[in-house]
């Protein structure tokens, strides 16, 4: 039981390589992460903030995680083009396109006004 434990969380970092080195748009999520993260510190955020930002990068991940694993087994089991496919693909796709402008948005809200105390405005 134990091992097999362990080795969940073995594929797990596996998959999250795999992410990062085949999806472009993974790499383009971990700067904004990244950056995320960064003004996090420079800003000094406060626990709330803080819970909100990890919150929003790992659905982000997730999400993406999820979408390049419903595209990769669709173009497995389906590589011909099939609209039900395509539109799974889509809908996949916009899953990820809705937490992106969420954690966006949740992202203005944070950080603007400590951008603003840092200009003075």
């Amino acid at each position: 039981m134990r091992k097999s434990f362990l080795h969940g969380f073995l594929f797990a970092f596996r998959g999250i390589f795999v992410l990062l080195k085949e999806e472009r748009n993974a790499r383009f999520h971990l700067l904004a992460a990244f950056c995320a993260v960064g003004f996090g510190f420079f800003f000094e955020l406060r626990p709330m903030e803080w819970t909100l930002v990890s919150i929003c990068i790992g659905a982000v991940f997730g999400a993406e995680a999820l979408n390049s694993a419903v595209e990769r087994l669709a173009d497995k089991i389906h590589p011909d083009e099939d609209e039900l496919i395509r539109d799974a693909k889509d809908l996949a796709a916009a899953a990820v396109l809705f937490v992106s402008i969420a954690a966006a948005v949740t992202g203005i809200i944070i950080y603007l006004p400590h951008f603003k105390d840092l200009i003075g405005t």
